[in-house]
């Protein structure tokens, strides 16, 4: 995905990464249910993981409303 700034291949990487950074939230969320992780540690990663998400949507929602 480095280098696709522009036009609908820069926001299908937005979407793509959106969608990973849920993987990774539903990836940890498991490890905590498996007490693979601390609540802490959760804590912390779900928090980037959801800091990331509504950069992405916001990024995304501007190119949209660009259309």
């Amino acid at each position: 995905g480095y280098g696709r700034r522009k036009g609908k291949e820069y926001e299908h990487y937005l979407y793509i990464s959106r969608g990973s950074a849920n993987e990774s939230l539903d990836w940890y969320e498991k490890l905590k249910r498996l007490n693979y992780v601390s609540i802490d540690t959760f804590n912390q990663r779900e928090k980037i993981c959801e800091e990331t998400r509504a950069m992405l949507t916001s990024m995304i929602n501007k190119l949209e409303e660009k259309r």
